[in-house]
C-alpha cells in the first residue's frame, strides 16, 4: 500500500530554498495556565507555537511570525482567545514592544516600556 505524498508546509522553506539569516520575528503571549496556553496554540494552526513554562514558572506561548504584517491578525486571534477563556488581561511581547490586551474592548496597541531580554 502506498502512502500519500507529504504535502509541503507553506510555513517552511521549500526544497533548495536557503533559510534566511534574519532574526525570527516572535510573539510571546502570557497564558495563565498550561491548559489556556495549549488552547491558544490550537487556535493558531498556521503558526509555529510553543507552550512552555519559563524559569519563574509562568506559562508563555511563543509564536513564530512570518512577517510584521501578520501581527494585527495575530493580535485579533489572541484577543478572541482571551475573551473566550475569560482571561482578564494578557500581554503579547514582540521584541521590545509589549501589547496589552485588556479585559474589555479591543487591543490597545503597544505599551511604551521595554522588556528585559
Amino acid at each position: 500500500m502506498a502512502l500519500p505524498e507529504a504535502q509541503d508546509d507553506p510555513r517552511l522553506p521549500g526544497p533548495g530554498v536557503a533559510e534566511t539569516t534574519e532574526p525570527a520575528l516572535v510573539a510571546v503571549v502570557d497564558a495563565p495556565t498550561a491548559l489556556t496556553g495549549f488552547l491558544l496554540s490550537l487556535r493558531l494552526p498556521r503558526y509555529r507555537c510553543r507552550n512552555a513554562q519559563d524559569a519563574e514558572g509562568r506559562w508563555r506561548v511563543t509564536i513564530q511570525l512570518r512577517s510584521a504584517d501578520a501581527l494585527p491578525a495575530l493580535l485579533e486571534l489572541i484577543e478572541r482567545w482571551r475573551a473566550s477563556e475569560r482571561i482578564g488581561v494578557t500581554h503579547v511581547r514582540v521584541g521590545e514592544v509589549v501589547h496589552r490586551l485588556p479585559a474589555t474592548g479591543q487591543a490597545t496597541g503597544p505599551l511604551l516600556h521595554r522588556v528585559p531580554v
